[in-house]
């Protein structure tokens, strides 16, 4: 029996490589429409950046 693999999130952020693997085989991705995956990246984003608004003094 072939193994199967599932696809992962992949965010470079200054040069570092984070991932996450998504809960989704590479045919179930195919299978999604484009709204579909990027509401699956939008759910996992978290998971490999963190975004942020902060203030900055000027000096």
């Amino acid at each position: 029996m072939m193994a199967t693999k599932n696809v992962f999130l992949h965010a470079v952020m200054n040069g570092d490589v984070n991932k996450v693997e998504l809960d989704y085989t590479q045919e179930e991705w195919d299978a999604l429409t484009e709204k579909q995956q990027r509401d699956v990246v939008a759910e996992y984003r978290d998971d490999v950046v963190e975004l942020f608004v902060a203030t900055t003094d000027d000096e």
